[in-house]
């Protein structure tokens, strides 16, 4: 009896300090919902505008990018389109609120594939990653959340072997904010190397839902309007814009007649970005030994990232696209420790083993 009544206390005592942990871990994230909330309410004026009423139009029939314009991808129109079906526009918080989970979720992935435990994993997720994504360069309702949430969504589906889920969200993320596509992609080919055969799906998913989108432009006769877009938007990214709408440094450039991706490098990195960039460096440096395949990914999506931003950067609020490697790093500081096993898949064993077997010495003869 006593032993029976001893294991009961235990296992009551177990249950308690569980059921605390996860109470804390609700009030946390309860917490940071809190104080990111009063950022993630969209302003129904500017941008945002425009898209509310490119997504009313339509539903009202209007075909996307002939009847009715503006340069953003289809699928953020499509998406907008459903989000007033399901709710009123007083509600469009319930939107942004909706991509910083498909981020967060993406981070737990990313963590979790390069061998941190849950409580690390969950405090990256659920804590640094939408502190991050909702920095000073976040504006809510645009369209950079949305294309930071996917890239590291598919990064991290990738990186836990979930190939089809993973390139199903990498092809929606080139037909929500293309030009976050290459970044995603840069860090899925290093995850994926080696195993080509493998990752199959990966690509199988990826045309197939590609070539989805394409007959669903088609079909609504936006295809061929969307391709003509295309090379407006580049114009767009490669033209001097007005210096009087630039900040600082590259204000004066652009006075100066200096060529436009000096411009748009020069606007990227900031006081804001340049921390950002250095931790990527050095954490990449630091972890080479520790965590090798997140070390590779983080220090070539985070070039990847500058040259995209070399190429795109117009308006401060396009910064945002540093958020990405940013999310990386969270995963690649708190791997696995010194002699622990690492569910990394680019390590020999791919998934977490049981404990290691120690060898019984050889005899000498």
């Amino acid at each position: 009896m006593r032993g029976r009544r001893g294991l009961g206390r235990r296992c009551g005592r177990t249950l308690a300090a569980a059921w605390s942990l996860a109470t804390w871990r609700w009030l946390v994230a309860a917490g940071v919902l809190l104080v990111i909330f009063p950022r993630t309410v969209p302003n129904a004026t500017g941008d945002r505008s425009v898209f509310l009423a490119v997504a009313e139009r339509l539903l009202q029939g209007d075909r996307l990018y002939a009847d009715v314009w503006d340069n953003k991808d289809p699928l953020f129109f499509w998406s907008l389109s459903l989000e007033r079906l399901v709710w009123p526009e007083q509600w469009d918080v319930l939107g942004e609120i909706a991509w910083i989970g498909l981020a967060c979720l993406g981070v737990w992935h990313w963590s979790r594939a390069l061998g941190s435990d849950q409580l690390p994993a969950w405090w990256a997720a659920c804590v640094a990653a939408p502190l991050i994504i909702t920095g000073d360069s976040y504006i809510a309702g645009m369209t950079s959340l949305p294309g930071t949430a996917l890239g590291i969504l598919a990064l991290g589906l990738a990186a836990r072997e979930r190939w089809t889920a993973a390139g199903t969200v990498g092809a929606l993320l080139c037909f929500t904010k293309m030009v976050v596509a290459p970044i995603a992609l840069v860090g899925a080919l290093l995850v994926i190397q080696g195993r080509w055969r493998k990752a199959r799906g990966f690509f199988s998913a990826a045309v197939l839902v590609g070539l989805t989108i394409l007959a669903a432009l088609a079909a609504t006769g936006s295809l061929g309007p969307w391709i003509t877009i295309q090379g407006k938007n580049s114009a767009y990214a490669n033209g001097m814009i007005s210096h009087g709408f630039l900040p600082g440094v590259a204000a004066q450039l652009a006075a100066d007649g200096a060529p436009a991706w000096v411009i748009h490098l020069t606007l990227a990195l900031t006081a804001t970005t340049m921390p950002l960039i250095t931790t990527a460096g050095l954490l990449a440096i630091w972890a080479r030994h520790r965590n090798p395949l997140g070390s590779r990914v983080l220090l070539w999506m985070t070039v990847a990232t500058v040259l995209v931003a070399s190429l795109t950067t117009i308006w401060p609020h396009h910064r945002q696209i540093f958020y990405l490697p940013a999310l990386v790093a969270l995963g690649v500081g708190h791997g696995p420790g010194p002699g622990r096993k690492s569910t990394n898949p680019g390590s020999h064993h791919g998934r977490r083993d049981g404990p290691e077997r120690i060898q019984p010495p050889t005899p000498r003869a």
